[in-house]
């Protein structure tokens, strides 16, 4: 993957993680989704890579904390929650779990 498809995975990812929060509404995360569809942005992860491996690579992005991923989560486009003056938050792993399946099976196959 180039950094810029990750980044596009990642931000479609977290935004998922806002609506099952309650955070976004379902249809701004419908319109971000369009628009990564719109622009031909490629979504698709190499058949090879396990969800425990891309877990363990976002232990190591500049956004964790103590060996856990964090998330930016948007409360609508172009504004992301605050948690404690962070621009980032853990999340369940069950939830993480469910987005990254999510990412898989319905994102990057569609």
């Amino acid at each position: 993957l180039s950094h810029g498809e990750a980044v596009a995975i990642g931000l479609l990812v977290e935004s998922y993680l806002a609506v099952q929060l309650g955070y976004l509404h379902a249809s701004s995360f419908e319109r971000i989704k369009n628009i990564m569809r719109a622009y031909a942005i490629p979504l698709d992860l190499p058949s090879n890579i396990s969800l425990l491996a891309l877990i363990e690579c976002m232990k190591g992005d500049k956004k964790s904390k103590n060996g856990r991923p964090r998330f930016v989560l948007l409360n609508e486009i172009g504004s992301s929650l605050s948690f404690l003056e962070a621009y980032c938050d853990h999340v369940e792993d069950s939830l993480l779990q469910n987005a990254l399946e999510w990412m898989k099976d319905d994102l990057c196959c569609h």
